[in-house]
C-alpha cells in the first residue's frame, strides 16, 4: 500500500537530483497530522508538506494529492519544483 512509501525524512539535496522529472519536478509521499490538515491556513500548510517532502518552505509549484489515511495521519503525494531549495544549498557549498 501507500503507508511503505512515505518518507520517514525529507529528501536530501542528491536524493532530489535523483527523482527530479524533465519538468525540473520532484515527487515524494508524505504523511500529515490530521490536525495540520484541519487548523492550519492554506499557505501554512503548503509550508508544511515543503519542509516533510524538501526539508524548508521553498519547494515551489506545489500539488498534492491525498492517497488516504493511517489512523490520524493523511497520505500526500506532494511534487514540486525544488529548484530554490537547491540554489540555496549551492550557495552554501560554494561559500
Amino acid at each position: 500500500m501507500f503507508s511503505d512509501r512515505v518518507l520517514d525524512r525529507p529528501m536530501t539535496i542528491d536524493e532530489m537530483l535523483e527523482v527530479m522529472d524533465e519538468d525540473g519536478h520532484v515527487t515524494g509521499v508524505v504523511g500529515v497530522d490530521f490536525d495540520d490538515v484541519v487548523e492550519m491556513a492554506p499557505d501554512e500548510f503548503l509550508d508544511r508538506i515543503s519542509q516533510l517532502l524538501v526539508g524548508c518552505v521553498l519547494l515551489r509549484d506545489i500539488c498534492f494529492e491525498v492517497l488516504g489515511s493511517n489512523e490520524d495521519t493523511i497520505i500526500l503525494e506532494v511534487a514540486g519544483d525544488p529548484s530554490s531549495v537547491i540554489s540555496l544549498h549551492s550557495g552554501d557549498i560554494a561559500a
